[in-house]
This record gives C-alpha cells, structure tokens and sequence, in this order.
C-alpha cells in the first residue's frame, strides 16, 4: 500500500512555519495555491482545535483524539479534498453532483474553489461520524473466578488484511494522479491482477470487504503474477512468505511502477 508519512505540528494563526504553509508555498500553479489557500483557512475556522499535519503526503486536519477529519492536495492538474473516511461523501447526496468523487475524495479544477456551504458539510459529516464512534459503547472486563491459563494463542494477523478496499484503493488513485497517471490506469492494472471489474468491483467498493476478503476472493488471480518482482515499501515482493501479504504487495508494486512512469505494456507484463 502507499507509505503513509505524518509530520504533526501546531500551526499558529499567521504563522508561515507550519508543515500546510510549507505545502502550499511549494505549489507552482497559481490557481491552485489562491484555491488551497481559501480552503486551509475554511478549514482552520471550522477545526479550531485541529493539529496541522501532512498525512499520506497530503495536507490534514487531526482532531484531539487522534481522527483526521479533513485534507487536501494538489495532483498535477486538479486539486482534491479528502475526508480520510469512505463514508462521508455518499452521504452527501445531490449536493456535489456536478463534481467528481470517489467514496475517498472530490477533484475540482484549480480555478474553481468548493463552495463554503460543500466544505462545511464536509466537515460536519465527518465530525459528526467521529463523534458516532466515540459515543459507542465500550465493553468492559468483568471479574471472574480465575481459570487456568487459555492455550497459546494462533499469531495475530497483520492489520493490514483487516483494512478495507475501499480505504486502500483512493491512496493507490492519489499515488497515481500524483505523477500524472489516471484512476482508470489504476482499475486496469487492478483489474489485470485480480479479475475484479465493473459490478464486482463497485461491489468490492460498496461493501468495504477487507483486504484479506478482496484478494481471497478475486475473480481471477493472474497466472503471470509471479511475474512481478523488485521492492516496494522496503520489502522485495518475490521474497514475501505470507501468500495474502504477497498478494498485498504485487498490487502495491504494479501502482508503484505506474506512479514512476512505466510503460503500461511493461506493468501487465506483456
């Protein structure tokens, strides 16, 4: 999956030292700094107790307890909002028809700033969804006679089979876009490697089946996946032992390569 960088600092209203101000002093296209600009200062009124971070390289929003409730980037010719949550932007409906989303993030062009009343639902929803979560009931341990020690228990499983698709696949979108490639050179090469494509993997999508689910699961594994070799994320793909966690990251090479320029034909190993 994409490595996910943070930088957390507090940002002091008019201070330029922040890890934001840094991003966007380093954007070149004029539109897009006025247009980010206008949105950090959106959101640093309606987030007034946020941390100012960069999280997946992208400017963002920490609340107090930790949740990312808003961010932003600029991807080569479009900018982005991003939610940090796969479930904010459906609800919203008929209010950003005429944008496109994904269930991870909006583009817009740089020349034409998300209106306030679309950032502040935004906002709202996301908050609203993390005080939901906060609010659920926690179980708690209750006192019982003592009873011998429980046999060993299995190894836990990575986290990462436990994340959902629907998490993973705007990070592996943003990557892409980031260098000038596009979503549907990124369903392609997913498509290619798992068999997952149009219904199925909408439906992937919409029911947020874990990632251990989505590759057990595939339509049709490639029989020259094998194929693919080299490092990503530090680790040399061939040489992974868990067959779920190869699986992992043959898909996080193939975008790897597409974000660095490879020739498509190359990617699909043809």
């Amino acid at each position: 999956m994409p490595k996910k960088s943070t930088t957390s600092r507090a940002t002091r209203r008019g201070s330029a030292s922040g890890p934001i101000d840094a991003y966007l002093a380093r954007i070149e296209n004029v539109d897009a700094r006025g247009t980010l600009t206008r949105l950090c200062a959106q959101l640093r009124d309606l987030l007034p107790t946020a941390t100012e971070t960069i999280s997946y390289d992208m400017p963002a929003f920490r609340l107090p307890n930790g949740k990312v409730a808003a961010g932003f980037a600029f991807f080569g010719k479009n900018c982005g909002y991003y939610p940090h949550s796969g479930g904010v932007i459906p609800k919203l409906g008929s209010l950003l028809d005429g944008y496109k989303t994904t269930k991870g993030g909006i583009t817009f062009p740089p020349d034409a700033p998300l209106p306030r009343k679309i950032v502040s639902a935004l906002v709202r929803t996301r908050a609203a969804e993390i005080a939901e979560k906060e609010r659920a009931p926690k179980t708690t341990k209750r006192t019982t006679a003592r009873k011998p020690p429980p046999p060993a228990a299995a190894p836990k499983k990575p986290r990462v089979f436990a994340m959902s698709f629907a998490s993973v696949y705007p990070l592996y979108v943003q990557k892409a876009e980031k260098k000038g490639r596009t979503q549907q050179e990124v369903d392609e090469v997913i498509a290619w490697l798992t068999g997952y494509r149009g219904k199925s993997f909408q439906r992937a999508i919409d029911d947020k089946v874990d990632l251990e689910t989505f590759f057990g699961a595939a339509p049709r594994w490639n029989s020259k996946a094998g194929l693919i070799t080299g490092v990503v994320c530090g680790v040399r793909v061939e040489a992974v032992a868990d067959p779920l966690m190869q699986k992992i990251r043959y898909l996080d090479k193939l975008v790897d390569e597409l974000a660095s320029g490879k020739k498509m034909a190359s990617i699909l190993r043809q």
